[in-house]
């Protein structure tokens, strides 16, 4: 009698490992994740002629932050038992 064509092989893997699943997921949020930014950044920059400068230039530049109007900087000192110990903070204002 033959019993090998009967017995499956036990080294021979079909289908995909639980890793190799996983690894594909990664690999899809990945791709999705990268085509967002393409989108946002080509929006950003319109039709611009060079796109990587566009995209460095909004990566790159420091965006200015204007105080609001009728905005207060409190400037001050706190101080308290804490521990055991006399603590105190400061804050001074700044510019």
């Amino acid at each position: 009698m033959n019993f090998t064509r009967s017995a499956s092989n036990p080294f021979r893997q079909r289908g995909m490992s639980p890793l190799g699943i996983l690894f594909f997921f990664i690999l899809i949020i990945i791709l999705i994740f990268m085509f967002d930014m393409a989108f946002i950044l080509g929006n950003a920059c319109g039709g611009n002629d060079d796109p990587i400068d566009c995209a460095l230039a909004i990566l790159t530049e420091p965006e200015p932050q204007e105080p609001t109007q009728g905005s207060v900087t409190a400037t001050g000192a706190i101080s308290g038992e804490y521990g055991g110990e006399n603590r105190s903070v400061r804050e001074a204002a700044r510019s």
